[in-house]
């Protein structure tokens, strides 16, 4: 908003009250939306290219920008795919004096607010197992996707080796998760300050033993692949 010698925070009370120049939506906001559609496109064609799929159902839209008016219908209009605004409050109570209609604005922004939030919603003495398993669920799914990208873009030769690691990685992981869950175990505590300095050392003794069952497994694949990342960064 420098072009309308306007501070961030200014524009983004001006956006909310009203007072932006006259100018801003044929000059700034027009051509800003135009340009994340591209980009949207762009994000699109290429899981496209690095995957089995050739469509999606729907577009969800998240994060402050979701919120402007008219971009869902913009984006369905240009790309032919539904779109619909993120909303993680939806299913959530909200006080009488809580402002729905200004919460609705700022909702697609809250995604990671509200995981976050969330956290009290879980008995305490779950938190850490609850996002860990989170967390693993969600590596998971990465690898997975990275894996099938890299096959297709490199062949399955690219891939030789993959399973005895993969193998090593999951044993890992098991001996890793039980570590950290045998810390939580041993070290019950109530209140979430507590149980954020438990997450701590729960995540630290499952990294321990994740690498001590990955080294004695696949310690060979492991020692050469750290030989040639230290190959890369020494100074020649």
């Amino acid at each position: 908003m420098r072009r309308f010698g306007l501070s961030y925070e200014e524009a983004g009370r001006a956006k909310r009250k009203g007072g932006l120049p006259e100018s801003y939506e044929t000059e700034a906001l027009e051509p800003f939306k135009e340009s994340l559609i591209q980009q949207i496109s762009r994000l699109l064609q290429f899981f496209f290219a690095g995957s089995e799929y050739s469509k999606v159902d729907q577009v969800v839209l998240a994060g402050g920008c979701a919120s402007i008016e008219g971009l869902g219908a913009m984006l369905e209009d240009q790309l032919g795919v539904p779109c619909a605004v993120a909303n993680p409050l939806a299913r959530m109570s909200l006080s009488p004096r809580v402002q729905a209609q200004s919460l609705a604005q700022d909702a697609p922004a809250l995604m990671i607010a509200v995981d976050v939030i969330a956290v009290p919603l879980v008995r305490a003495d779950w938190v850490v197992r609850v996002l860990a398993l989170a967390n693993t669920v969600g590596m998971t799914a990465s690898g997975a996707v990275l894996l099938v990208a890299v096959r297709r873009a490199r062949g399955a030769a690219a891939l030789r080796g993959v399973w005895r690691a993969l193998g090593a990685g999951l044993a890992g992981a098991i001996a890793g998760a039980a570590a950290g869950f045998g810390v939580t175990a041993l070290l019950p505590v109530s209140g979430h300050w507590l149980n954020a300095a438990i997450a701590v050392l729960a995540g630290a003794a499952a990294l321990a033993v994740f690498c001590a069952v990955v080294a004695v497994l696949d310690g060979g694949d492991l020692r050469s692949a750290v030989s040639r990342i230290a190959r890369r960064v020494r100074p020649s």
